[in-house]
């Protein structure tokens, strides 16, 4: 890992096809482009030659990675070699670019968004609108009917309907449905602060405002007050229960009306039509009058498999403006706690038997697989776990320091990351009973602000940091096994079985309704050995695939055929970095009379491959009896995909 040599970093952009590929473009004494080829360990300053002014966005083709475009203070650059030389894009452009977005399935037609505001001063720097370029940034027009003169902030493209696009403008929300011809721009007179869409109905969505919710259930082109009249800074749509919602909102202490405003929590269980405060109260935590005004939520961690669990940690706001206890006899005898509701925010009670009184609770993480696992990080004795849903807490084996920040692997929950301020980065893989720290390559162990988890690849951690952003790409043991059964005698005994624990494979297939879902043009499953003469493709139509859930959640697909209808693959799935085979019967075309090693395996939907190699040659386990089985555990990745 090493840090950008200087300056703010304005733009990022992770190569599509080769995700090591990163390019980030940074401003200080000169505005400069870099690229890195090994996931940010290391950086190369490009020679941009014409380049003059702040770059705002770096954008790379996703069929054709080595072209990317830079939409600069100037214009846009673009190179077709991967930023050995650029040369300008602009003809027709205005000037200053703020956003760019391409069209996913014809990668020559690209939008770019005009304006923006200064990084140092926030003076807008006048933008006109958006343009359109249909050969690749040969020549613009002007697209912008119906929009506003002013500077956009987004620019989106729909990935599924890709006339479709998106785009903000300070209070306006905007959407054109023609390939940009023409936009409906929708004033909501405040500006807006958070966003959300519904993950069944994606053509409802949610905007919190400075002055409440706005919601449109026709895909941005009109918008209705959803809300109380306050500030909302954050939306949370329930993941098990779609209209239920969770905004953050301002509000003023129950009992001093007249003084600074306190955070709380406020629900609609009908999809925004009416909202209720459920963020914890002073009467719902026993405490009167005489020593609270109001709860001010600091933490709020939201069940992601429980209906109405919540978990929040707060602070007492006391009738004099300043943390004291509650005098309230037996009850509540520190200014904070961790508090718990099992009914979406009703009623709330207080957990965290075993937490330390005299220190709070920063961050909160629930296990995703076994959601009544928690951990908590505290501001100065490491980090605590529960079993039990929060009722009772241990500390774990990290018992100093002040947490900034957790973070569980999706894919193997009992690896977790610790943020903290001052020692760097902590590392647990057992669940939280040891911890190593995670520090190579981060300057003079840092305060670490955040983390993050790669949801593609979770052996790639990232960390914000008051020195910049730093990313490491850990190397985990390959997990992988295959067998093969063959029978001469009776081939329809013949069977092929592979699991393979890989975060490359993600959830695999393309997003709902692509040409790479599954669902939508189905997939094909390659079995080859050149040792042992068989090379044979087998059909998985679409008529087998499954969601894993619904459509937009993005956990995976499913394939079934119990009956070997369509050929020999009988099950299939892929969810969340696993990927589970199974074949059987005489359609299998593997022989076994010479040792087959190394077996190839490839599954394919649409354009994506997912590929692994079982044998010696991949550092496999190997057992091979002629005329029966081939057998292999534990195969690394292959170095190069079957053409």
């Amino acid at each position: 890992m090493e840090l950008l040599p200087y300056g703010l970093v304005t733009a990022v952009a992770v190569d599509p096809v080769t995700p090591s590929t990163v390019y980030a473009a940074a401003t200080g004494p000169a505005n400069v482009v870099y690229k890195s080829m090994d996931a940010g360990t290391s950086w190369k300053a490009l020679d941009t030659g014409t380049l003059i002014g702040l770059v705002q966005t770096v954008f790379i083709d996703p069929i054709t990675p080595a072209t990317v475009y830079l939409g600069t203070a100037s214009g846009i650059l673009k190179s077709i070699n991967a930023g050995a030389t650029w040369e300008s894009a602009s003809a027709g452009l205005p000037g200053y670019v703020s956003a760019v977005a391409i069209d996913p399935f014809a990668p020559t037609t690209l939008y770019a968004g005009t304006g923006g505001a200064s990084i140092f001063t926030g003076k807008d720097a006048g933008g006109v609108g958006v343009f359109k370029s249909m050969n690749a940034g040969a020549t613009w027009s002007h697209t912008s009917t119906g929009l506003p003169a002013r500077s956009l902030n987004t620019l989106v493209v729909d990935p599924t309907a890709p006339s479709t696009l998106y785009g903000t403008v300070g209070a306006f929300i905007l959407k054109s449905e023609d390939a940009s011809d023409n936009w409906i721009a929708t004033n909501l007179v405040d500006d807006t602060a958070a966003l959300g869409i519904d993950p069944t109905t994606p053509s409802t969505l949610y905007v919190g405002t400075d002055s409440g919710v706005r919601k449109s259930t026709d895909g941005g082109v009109s918008w209705a007050v959803a809300g109380p009249d306050l500030p909302v800074s954050a939306i949370a749509i329930d993941p098990v229960m779609p209209g239920r919602l969770y905004a953050a909102a301002l509000t003023q202490p129950e009992t001093s009306p007249d003084s600074a405003w306190v955070h709380t929590v406020i629900s609609s269980t009908d999809a925004g039509a009416t909202w209720i405060d459920v963020g914890p109260r002073c009467a719902t935590l026993d405490l009167d009058a005489s020593v609270c005004a109001g709860v001010d939520v600091h933490t709020l961690a939201i069940d992601p498999v429980t209906r109405g669990r919540l978990y929040a940690h707060v602070e007492v706001v006391s009738p004099f403006f300043f943390f004291a206890p509650a005098a309230t006899a037996g009850r509540h005898q520190q200014p904070n706690a961790l508090v718990k509701s099992t009914d979406g925010g009703a009623t709330w009670n207080e957990v965290g038997a075993g937490l330390p009184a005299d220190y709070w609770v920063v961050a909160l993480a629930i296990d995703p697989s076994a959601p009544r696992r928690l951990y908590a990080g505290t501001d100065g004795v490491g980090v605590f776990k529960s079993t039990d849903a929060g009722v009772t807490w241990v500390g774990t084996g990290l018992t100093d320091g002040q947490v900034t920040g957790l973070a569980i692997d999706p894919v193997t929950p009992s690896t977790l990351y610790a943020g903290t301020d001052g020692s760097g980065v902590f590392k647990s893989t057992n669940a939280g009973a040891t911890w190593s720290m995670l520090n190579t390559g981060l300057p003079n162990t840092p305060t670490i602000f955040a983390l993050a988890i790669d949801p593609i690849t979770p052996s790639r951690l990232f960390a914000a940091t008051d020195d910049g952003i730093f990313s490491i790409q850990q190397v985990a043991a390959a997990v992988a096994t295959l067998t093969l059964k063959d029978n001469a005698n009776k081939p329809a005994r013949k069977s092929l079985t592979v699991t393979s624990k890989d975060a490359a494979i993600g959830a695999f297939g393309g997003s709902a309704g692509s040409g790479d879902d599954p669902t939508v043009n189905g997939g094909t499953l390659r079995v080859t050995s050149v040792a042992a003469g068989f090379d044979d493709t087998y059909p998985m139509p679409k008529s087998g695939w499954t969601y894993i859930g619904n459509p937009t959640d993005g956990q995976g697909y499913r394939y079934r055929d119990a009956k070997l209808v369509n050929g020999p693959v009988k099950a299939a799935t892929l969810r969340k970095g696993v990927l589970q085979l199974s074949a059987k019967g005489a359609g299998l075309g593997q022989t076994l009379g010479s040792n087959p090693d190394p077996v190839s395996v490839v599954l394919q939907t649409g354009a994506k491959r997912y590929c692994t190699s079982f044998g010696t040659a991949t550092g496999a386990t190997t057992k091979f009896t002629a005329g029966k089985q081939f057998a292999a555990k534990n195969a690394a990745p292959p170095a190069t995909c079957p053409p």
